[in-house]
């Protein structure tokens, strides 16, 4: 609600509600948080609503930031960080590309064992 009005986290603050000041804050981080990442091409994917239900997707999300941060804040030139982002994207995309894989795997090996016979 304070959202749709318009309140900010210091006034929500200010009138006693840490609570919900906190969780202004935390919105506030997660949607820039998220448009940062979608800006990686290759990784827009992560941060659509149907993942929304991954219970450790904030985590997921942060930890791409850090890694982001850490190319930005590096002493490579430009370029370099560039195709360094542009790594670290394809090798999360193919991570978890991989990772799919594998899980398909185990769900038809667990299927067939479970079979009668």
């Amino acid at each position: 609600m304070a959202h749709t009005v318009g309140a900010s986290p210091d006034e929500l603050t200010a009138v006693g509600r840490d609570d919900a000041a906190r969780q202004l804050r935390e919105a506030a981080d997660d949607v820039f948080l998220r448009q940062r990442i979608t800006a990686i091409p290759g990784l827009g994917t992560l941060t659509s609503p149907a993942d929304s239900a991954f219970t450790g997707q904030r985590e997921l999300l942060s930890l791409i930031a850090l890694g982001l941060d850490a190319i930005q804040d590096s002493k490579l030139s430009a370029r370099a960080k560039q195709q360094l982002t542009t790594l670290f994207a394809d090798n999360l995309s193919h991570d978890a590309t991989r990772r799919y894989e594998e899980l398909l795997l185990i769900l038809r090996l667990a299927q067939t064992a479970q079979q009668p016979g």
